[in-house]
């Protein structure tokens, strides 16, 4: 919770604004609230200035979200987005396989 506030208090600085909006949606997903992680990789994903790895990863992020939130078929297509650009991202190839099995 005190991280939580030290993150949200620093997301005020543009500068700062990706790296926070990440650690507060790991911080959310952590403590078991993935829709409140959602809303802050979003916001993340709106900052401007991103590298292309680092919209991957906030994407990697916001898809694990939804799969805690029970959205399999949003985290899908994040994932899929993903394994398009770069099938060798994280676990990418093993979530996407997941996913589809599971829906099949």
């Amino acid at each position: 919770d005190e991280a939580i506030a030290e993150f949200q208090l620093a997301a005020k600085d543009d500068a700062r604004l990706l790296e926070c909006c990440s650690m507060l949606g790991l911080c959310f997903i952590e403590k078991g609230m993935p829709e409140i992680a959602i809303k802050w990789f979003e916001k993340g994903l709106d900052a401007p200035g991103r590298s292309e790895e680092e919209y991957h990863g906030l994407r990697y992020d916001l898809a694990q979200a939804h799969e805690a939130a029970g959205n399999a078929e949003q985290a899908l297509g994040l994932y899929m987005d993903i394994y398009h650009v770069n099938a060798r991202f994280r676990d990418v190839k093993e979530r996407v396989r997941e996913l589809q099995a599971a829906k099949n």
